[in-house]
């Protein structure tokens, strides 16, 4: 019994020492691991609650204030963490509304504008162009429109902000992204401001300003302007910083704006001619399909535009849509009137470059499908005398006129080559026995373009002696 019962106890003081001490250890092990994983959970989520949504930056809030309270919505959904690249090319799907101010289409008008983390604080330069744009945005004419005096002024300050550098890029590009604008179409004297606008005026200025590092923020705005003028200038940086890589976007936003302006009545879209001079500038084999859509559902005026941006297409692919029209009015030249006058006068202006032009018109003069009146404004155009859409590349690209085309010298730039081709096409014409007062002005017509031949060309222009 005694026996018995030491074993008894000396099993239960084996349990006690042996098993019992493990398990208490290997329960304090769980539950200190358990809390553990629950404090690392807290400091995280609580972290991640703390932290400000990526792509949403003092910028940011500063576009948002600028854009709307639409605008600041849009921002605060905009924390993700998608490439500032890839935001810049998507496409708006917002209603387009015109205006003179940029402001942007739809809600993704309050995307983050891309900024260069690795550039200085700002300095003496970023103070001074803080000045001048001020100053800029406080112009205002005295008597209703800028004096010559003022439009001195006005030119000055421009050029004084572009000689800012990269501090004055980053002044400039928070002032674009305000939103506010100054118009500086209203002007007294001959000589007008540089720009149309201050905004216009930046955005070249940034252009000059700011070389190929600027893209992203070009690339940016144009997503967000619906101003004909700002798109043609965006389009202009993009291809001289990034030629080609762009081009695609440009199109999309140009068509998208076009679609807006056949559906506005005459008068109340603004710009008309920009758009096309975009597409004058970048367009392909395709565009001639779009442009001549235009031309058919355009009012005259708009349709007139539409042949211009034919003619001038690159690599002569609007030429025979251009031809095909001139034809068509040709069957009834008093139906059209103007209108087979601007085809016509597109087609001698494209014939230049471009043969087959040269013999559509030929061809028919030589059916007498080319009315007196009509054929007046043909020699006009082999004299010299040239209309074209304003473009952000030719030499009229700061003109702040509201005329969206010019009737240009354009003989004063013509090479020797060119003027002989002029020549040529005259004699064909007067081959095709017109009328005397046709013969005259054909005749004219001649006479100038020798005058112009006998002038040397110093710096691409022919000048007198």
């Amino acid at each position: 019994m005694i026996t018995n019962n030491h074993r008894a106890n000396t099993s239960l003081q084996g349990r006690g020492s042996g098993s019992h001490p493990l398990r208490r250890w290997t329960w304090v092990i769980v539950i200190m691991a358990a809390l553990a994983m629950i404090l690392a959970y807290k400091l995280l989520t609580g972290s991640r609650e703390g932290q400000t949504p990526s792509g949403v930056s003092k910028v940011g809030s500063q576009v948002g204030k600028g854009k709307g309270s639409t605008g600041q919505q849009a921002a605060g959904h905009e924390g993700s963490s998608r490439s500032s690249t890839n935001e810049m090319q998507s496409t708006s799907a917002g209603a387009v509304n015109e205006s003179t101010k940029g402001i942007a289409r739809g809600a993704e008008a309050a995307r983050v504008a891309p900024t260069d983390s690795r550039r200085a604080p700002p300095g003496a330069n970023y103070a001074r162009a803080q000045q001048l744009l001020s100053m800029l945005k406080q112009m205002k004419p005295r008597q209703g429109k800028f004096s010559p005096e003022e439009v001195k002024e006005i030119n000055r300050l421009i050029q004084e902000l572009k000689q800012q550098g990269p501090e004055g890029v980053m002044a400039v590009q928070e002032f674009l992204e305000s939103g506010e604008d100054v118009s500086f179409m209203e002007f007294t004297g001959r000589t007008p401001p540089e720009y149309s606008s201050l905004r216009t005026a930046l955005i070249d200025s940034l252009i000059e300003m700011s070389g190929p590092g600027g893209v992203d923020f070009l690339a940016w705005m144009l997503q967000g302007t619906t101003n004909p003028e700002e798109i043609a200038f965006l389009a202009k940086g993009l291809e001289l910083s990034a030629p080609g890589i762009y081009r695609s976007e440009i199109m999309k936003v140009v068509r998208t704006m076009l679609d807006a302006a056949l559906k506005s009545t005459p008068g109340q879209f603004q710009g008309y001619g920009h758009l096309l001079g975009v597409i004058q500038e970048y367009g392909d084999a395709s565009t001639a399909t779009e442009l001549e859509k235009l031309y058919r559902n355009s009012p005259s005026a708009r349709g007139e535009y539409a042949l211009m941006a034919l003619s001038k297409l690159p690599e002569g692919n609007g030429v025979p849509t251009l031809v095909g029209l001139a034809n068509e009015m040709a069957k009834n030249p008093g139906a059209y009137g103007a209108s087979y006058e601007s085809a016509l006068r597109m087609l001698t202006q494209a014939s230049r470059e471009y043969a087959d032009a040269g013999e559509a018109l030929v061809n028919l003069a030589a059916a007498n499908s080319i009315p007196p009146s009509a054929l007046m404004v043909v020699a006009a155009a082999l004299g010299g005398t040239e209309q074209q859409l304003i473009t952000k590349s030719s030499e009229v690209s700061k003109l702040s006129r509201a005329e969206v085309y010019i009737n240009g010298r354009a003989a004063e730039t013509w090479s020797d080559a060119e003027i002989d081709q002029r020549l040529g096409l005259i004699d064909k014409l007067l081959r095709t026995n017109p009328q005397p007062s046709v013969v005259k002005a054909l005749e004219d017509a001649r006479s100038r373009l020798q005058v112009w031949k006998g002038r040397p060309m110093v710096g691409g222009k022919r000048i007198s002696q």
